[in-house]
């Protein structure tokens, strides 16, 4: 699955649109092991977020 498809697939599932997911979420590459993550994780658009979750899961 690429990056996009995750982020519509996302959307498609939490109701939201791509301009309000792009505004508070970032995309970011997972391997957290959890088959539901297909790779990909959404993460709040913040630096101490994206920090942390590139500390455990990249």
């Amino acid at each position: 699955m690429t990056k996009e498809e995750f982020k519509q697939n996302y959307c498609a599932r939490s109701g939201i649109t791509e301009e309000f997911y792009n505004q508070h979420f970032v995309t970011l590459p997972c391997n957290c092991g959890d088959s539901s993550c297909e790779g990909w994780a959404t993460i709040g658009n913040n630096s101490t977020s994206i920090t942390t979750h590139n500390e455990l899961y990249r």
